[in-house]
């Protein structure tokens, strides 16, 4: 009787222990990537450059209506802005950290309504 009850303690055992490693290894739907503070101004300006560009490709195929193409690309000449007054309001070709993270969420927050109002195909930010 005592070795039944082992036999079943240990069969159910392992199910159990199957199924917790199953969920410990399971990976994430998504991953929270946090804004670089390592963004240069070439980097700004090439991201803002693809974002353009995507938003006007998608325009042209209809993934995006003239209004969304609109609002996105003002919000990109926005950020295009704001990079402008952090460098003239430091003084000098260099941006602080926080400037560093305040654009590369702006960027981020564009890159993902890019991706939101066009579909996820062929996705670059």
């Amino acid at each position: 009787m005592k070795t039944m009850a082992l036999l079943a303690f240990m069969v159910g055992s392992l199910g159990t222990a199957s199924l917790a490693w199953s969920q410990a290894v399971a990976t994430p739907g998504v991953v929270y990537n946090p804004p670089s503070l390592d963004i240069t101004k070439a980097q700004i300006k090439t991201r803002i450059q693809a974002q353009t560009a995507k938003a006007n490709a998608d325009s042209k195929v209809g993934k995006l209506t003239t209004e969304q193409t609109s609002d996105l690309l003002v919000s990109l000449q926005a950020i295009k802005d704001q990079v402008k007054a952090d460098y003239a309001e430091n003084g000098k070709k260099e941006l602080t950290e926080d400037q560093k993270v305040s654009l590369s969420a702006m960027l981020d927050q564009t890159g993902s309504a890019i991706h939101v109002k066009s579909g996820p195909k062929d996705f670059k930010n």
